[in-house]
């Protein structure tokens, strides 16, 4: 392999996780470097990542065993490693991949105690199973203050623990005496405040500590040492001239500024994930008896999976071609924000002011608009009231039919149903047990009363990892497949009856409040027969082919629901359209298009606030959403009634979810 060499020379003091990995990644952009390992092995608790790391390295002979540095000293345009044998060893930086003692800290600490003082703070200081015994201390220890173990109090805590049940077979002891090594240590957490001074760098644990409970001590260490190659080559830059003193300080405060607010949450969440599991709160035995086993799998992986997709990178290198559903946040369309919890807030609020409007008597406006006229500007009450202010539509013989507005609003109760099935509402509010509630409530009462409470709740569940991500998507096929076959089929015949002069007089001369039931009878049916219906299970592989086993349970990650789901979409757009033109009109069609494009409007905002919209993509669905809206709500400009107004809101929510439905599953690709 050839190199491009660069005027920099790396001193890694450390063969660990970090130490091994900045190893690679220097390898990797031509940077020369020499790793110090104090074992003679370089592995000495077999560990297979790091084995792994260093036969990776195509030069081996970089890394040297046994040289346990013991001194630092900086000279001329460089910084001197003396190790325990008398060896010396200099460089441009060292970097200090040592552990949680490390000796790189306690060297940094000296030198910047006689150059700089004050410049730290003075109290700062496979075919394997592994398993862990957390015992909860008597209190929280700090500093000095921490005790350390010896094999004595190891054996003795483990023999009190000897007859711990595991399962109906297995105690602790059994494992405990079949142990290839264990040890007993406190958990340590802390990020030290400073990770450099002058030409010494620390990473890993050397300047910030994980309680392991979470995983992601080692893939923290891996991210500084990225972190670390990102902001040195950016320094380095084309022209290859050697750096200085001030140079690296520069390097080194733009690394740890990259990486200390993600390893501070990381160590944050790793603690939440202790204390619960060591149930300091009140509600944790009654969350871990019957919550935690309730979890469905993307529940359970959005815990401490969510920390992954934002992990750090070497931006000068191409990411290997590996399978995966979920992006890494640099591989989105966008960059994610940060906080839209107050736009969030603000379309929240909307839903309430009209789910307030559709009970508010008559008697209420003044009251309602004055209240309104303390937050806002006058033109801007005038327009919202006037808005969502009731406007009665009526049909051919001046009579609102149920019928016509409940069969007008099927699009948006198969969109409600499609989403009560999709993998992320599982076990959610969203779920189809409730959003069967939602439909009887359309169905049988009133649709202007119903909508904000459901996108409310919808506003709430895209905080859900599990709802937010792509994996999140998937809707299971037969589910699909029976909502296209069965309720389309009504809908067309529905409409079609509507559209036929003997019919329409017909359904006219019965109107009933009790039309919704059959039809209500239907969805309840659809949505038992969907629940039910299970795909045909594949036949098993040729032991003799030499194609990849199967794996079923990646089957749901294969978008197999997504040209389906595609044509339902494209079916229900047309059919939506076409009761704009066929059916007759109904009452408080405002109420129901504001509520419906405030949803849809928050809904292009959430794809742009995830980062799987551009900027451009979610400014361009937000005004097609609004030109909707506006068209909606002009009654087209061809002298339809204003109940037209709340069925054209309904084709422009389908619309919505057909692109959302393709900007997410365009992630996964």
């Amino acid at each position: 392999m050839t190199f491009t060499k660069r005027p920099c020379k790396v001193i890694i003091v450390g063969g660990s996780i970090a130490g091994l990995a900045l190893a690679n990644m220097l390898e990797r952009v031509g940077i020369d470097f020499v790793v110090l390992e104090a074992w003679k092995d370089i592995a000495p608790q077999r560990q297979m990542l790091i084995r792994r790391l260093y036969e990776n390295l195509q030069q081996k002979d970089k890394v040297l065993l046994q040289k346990r540095c013991v001194e630092l000293e900086h000279v001329k345009d460089g910084v001197r490693v003396i190790a325990q044998d008398g060896s010396i060893y200099e460089g441009d930086l060292v970097v200090g991949a040592d552990g949680m003692h490390s000796t790189v800290r306690r060297q940094m600490h000296s030198l910047a105690n006689i150059a700089s003082p004050g410049h730290f703070e003075p109290d700062e200081y496979s075919s394997r199973v592994y398993w862990f015994l957390n015992v909860k201390d008597a209190e929280v220890t700090y500093g000095k203050g921490v005790p350390q173990y010896s094999r004595e109090d190891e054996q003795l805590l483990a023999e009190q623990h000897f007859e711990d049940r595991l399962n109906e077979y297995d105690t602790f002891g059994d494992v405990y005496k079949r142990k290839t090594i264990s040890r007993l240590t406190p958990l340590h957490e802390y990020q030290w405040k400073r990770w450099h001074f002058q030409r010494i760098m620390t990473i890993g644990d050397a300047c910030h500590k994980l309680h392991p409970i979470s995983g992601n001590g080692g893939a923290a260490a891996l991210e500084d040492a990225a972190a670390l190659i990102n902001a040195l080559l950016h320094k380095l830059g084309p022209s290859n001239q050697p750096l200085s003193t001030q140079d690296f300080n520069e390097v080194f405060a733009k690394a740890q500024r990259v990486q200390e607010d993600r390893t501070k949450h990381l160590i944050d969440h790793a603690t939440k994930m202790q204390q619960f599991d060591a149930m300091e709160s009140i509600l944790a035995p009654l969350i871990i008896r019957f919550a935690i086993p309730n979890l469905t799998d993307d529940d359970a992986l959005a815990i401490v999976g969510v920390n992954c997709v934002q992990g750090q990178r070497i931006e000068s290198l191409p990411v290997p071609k590996r399978d995966r559903y979920v992006p890494y946040d640099d591989e989105l369309p966008a960059k994610p924000l940060k906080n839209g919890l107050v736009v969030k807030a603000c379309f929240g609020f909307l839903h309430l002011i009209l789910f307030y409007a559709a009970f508010r008597p008559e008697s209420a406006s003044e009251t309602f608009y004055k209240a309104l006229s303390t937050v806002l500007p006058e033109r801007y009450v005038d327009t919202l009231v006037n808005l969502i202010a009731p406007a009665a539509g009526t049909s051919s013989n001046g009579q609102s039919h149920p019928a016509s507005f409940g069969l007008s609003f099927i699009p948006l109760i198969l969109i409600w149903t499609i989403e009560g099935h999709r993998r992320g509402n599982i076990g959610s509010l969203a779920s189809w047990p409730f959003t069967l509630l939602f439909t009887t409530s359309i169905l049988l009462a009133s649709p202007s009363k119903s909508l904000p409470l459901y996108f409310l709740i919808s506003l709430l569940n895209t905080s859900r990892t599990a709802y937010a991500s792509p994996t999140g998507r998937p809707v299971p096929l037969p589910v699909v497949n029976a909502l296209t076959f069965v309720t389309c089929g009504i809908f067309a015949l529905a409409v079609g009856a509507f559209s036929l002069p003997i019919f329409r007089q017909n359904l006219e001369a019965h109107a009933t409040p009790s039309w919704g039931f059959p039809l209500l009878g239907v969805f309840g049916a659809v949505q038992y027969l969907a629940t039910k219906s299970k795909p045909k299970p594949k036949s098993p592989a040729d032991p003799d082919s030499k194609s990849p086993p199967s794996k079923p349970y990646l089957d749901v990650y294969l978008n197999a629901d997504f040209p389906a789901l595609q044509t339902l979409y494209r079916i229900l757009l047309a059919l939506s359209i076409l009761t704009t033109i066929l059916l007759p009109a109904w009452p408080n069609s405002n109420l129901v298009t504001a509520n419906v494009i405030a949803h849809c409007l928050q809904s292009v905002f959430e794809l742009r606030r995830l980062g799987y919209a551009t900027t451009r993509q979610a400014m361009c669905g937000g005004l097609g959403v609004l030109v909707g809206g506006m068209v909606g709500v002009g009654g087209l400009g061809m002298g339809m009634g204003v109940g037209v107004r709340g069925i054209w809101a309904v084709a422009v929510y389908v619309g919505v979810w057909h692109w959302r439905e393709g900007v997410i599953k365009e992630l996964s690709n």
